[in-house]
């Protein structure tokens, strides 16, 4: 489950924690490629992401997920969008199906919200799956990850090719009180696109974004200039976990021989995880919440 350029924790995060800070463009690169293959590792072992994922799911009428009134999910999701049963009747979400729960973390399960609404209607064929389309992930308060980053496309439009952003000042105190206010590893939303940020150069002349153009399942689009940057802000946790497996490992790169602990693992993706980073995750493990 590739989280496609994007950092648990940004270039700037893992940084602040490392013992010795790295500099020059060479060594920041690395931070990001090691803060990427961390949150990676994060997605394999538990199996769900943590950053949104806009994709539709299949849910089959001969399974045990869907019963006469509710979906039981087998991913989290962060926000619905539309349930389309297998006779292609579409339901109004909120008000013939809504997420549960309601409020309080990601969505788990669907529910009808009238008994006149079965979600066990056939389409007469052997194709009789009914579709989910939202915004899947897991966040404990999705409505406020997206952050304003207190900045905005500067001067020239963005065509749907451009993969650069000029903004005011990229290192700068971003809407939430913290700086920089873009980081390689950042998740940016302009309108209805994501984009992944890969690099940053904050000089005064320049300060530009490199970007990867819709990522996550949206759009490349076209924004014109003065419309506003959020950032997507993953749990604390997470990003803590991810910080601290990028920054052990980082700091052991080039040598040859394992580093292990009695409560370590090494990953298939050739990544020690330490003590501290394991306990954060092992916390997250019962979110293993079933398969299709």
């Amino acid at each position: 489950m590739s989280v496609s350029g994007i950092s648990y924790a940004t270039v700037a995060q893992i940084n602040d924690q490392a013992s010795n800070e790295a500099t020059g463009t060479a060594n920041l690169a690395r931070i990001y490629e090691f803060g990427v293959a961390a949150s990676q590792v994060i997605d394999n072992l538990l199996k769900i992401t943590f950053v949104p994922l806009i994709a539709t799911r299949y849910y089959s009428l001969f399974g045990s997920q869907v019963g006469a009134w509710t979906i039981d999910l087998d991913m989290p999701m962060m926000s619905l969008t539309s349930v389309t049963l297998p006779d292609s009747t579409a339901l109004t979400v909120n008000t013939d199906i809504r997420g549960w729960p309601r409020t309080g973390g990601p969505i788990l399960e669907l529910r009808s919200l009238s008994s006149a609404v079965t979600l066990r209607t056939s389409s007469g064929t052997l194709d009789n799956d009914v579709t989910v389309t939202g915004v899947w992930g897991w966040h404990n308060d999705y409505t406020n990850a997206w952050v304003s980053s207190g900045d905005a496309v500067l001067t020239t439009d963005l065509t749907t090719s451009i993969t650069t952003v000029k903004v005011t000042d990229a290192d700068g105190v971003g809407g939430d009180g913290i700086s920089p206010r873009f980081s390689p590893g950042n998740m940016i939303q302009i309108e209805n696109e994501w984009m992944a940020i890969t690099a940053t150069d904050s000089a005064s002349a320049t300060n530009t974004l490199t970007v990867v153009r819709g990522v996550r399942g949206s759009t490349a689009a076209t924004h014109v200039a003065t419309t506003a940057i959020s950032v997507f802000k993953p749990e604390a946790a997470i990003v803590r976990a991810c910080q601290v497996i990028a920054n052990f490992n980082y700091s052991r790169r080039g040598q040859t021989d394992r580093i292990t602990f009695d409560t370590s693992r090494t990953t298939g993706l050739n990544m020690d995880i330490p003590p501290e980073a394991m306990d954060i995750l092992d916390s997250y493990q019962f979110l293993q919440i079933g398969s299709a």
